[in-house]
């Protein structure tokens, strides 16, 4: 060991340095603070998860993050609540939207069903796999494509949906009346021009 390092070590405390005692205060203090730093921070997360508007900010003032995050949330109790009330008939609400999106005059395309309810094919796919292990759809090759395929809605298919709509207008029809016919129309008109601005962001 070198002389410097022990006379460091042992040194005599000079003239005007906190003492031991003093030292240990200072230390004590140091923590309480920073103790009290740390709640005053996870009060402030705490509120602005609370308030994600924040006090003194106006609605239009929240960042888009909260914005897209508040879709998301509502998106999922919505299907939560369709869930539910379909759940009588062993069905989903993904699975109603599909059966409703094939019940054309001309069975559709599987690439134009997933198209119109904005999901992609594998999700398409898993929605079908039980209803047409069920019997209420049918998926075959299209007669002039082989690659493609068509989906059919059988007459057990459409005896499910016809006990399924009026489930899912009366679904509908909760939801709108907590949230007032007016607040539903302007909700639709501006999801419409988010789903545009969307595809258009796509294309580019």
């Amino acid at each position: 060991m070198s002389h410097g390092s022990s006379s460091s070590r042992f040194a005599p405390f000079a003239e005007g340095d906190p003492k031991p005692d003093e030292r240990t205060e200072s230390a004590r203090s140091g923590a309480v603070l920073s103790e009290h730093a740390a709640v005053d921070e996870t009060t402030q997360v705490t509120e602005c998860v609370s308030d994600p508007v924040g006090p003194g900010r106006d609605a239009g003032d929240v960042p888009l993050v909260d914005t897209l995050l508040d879709i998301q949330r509502a998106g999922r109790m919505v299907t939560r609540h369709l869930n539910s009330r379909l759940r009588c008939l062993a069905m989903t609400s993904g699975q109603y939207q599909s059966l409703a999106a094939i019940d054309v005059a001309d069975p559709p395309l599987m690439g134009a069903v997933a198209q119109s309810l904005g999901m992609d094919r594998t999700t398409l796919t898993a929605n079908l796999k039980p209803m047409e292990r069920c019997g209420m759809v049918l998926v075959e090759a299209d007669e002039n494509d082989r690659r493609a395929r068509r989906v059919y809605l059988t007459q057990s298919g459409r005896e499910t949906l016809a006990k399924a709509r009026p489930i899912w207008k009366q679904a509908e029809a909760e939801m709108i009346a907590g949230l007032g016919s007016r607040n539903a129309r302007d909700l639709r008109m501006t999801l419409a021009t988010l789903v545009e601005a969307l595809n258009n962001s796509a294309k580019l």
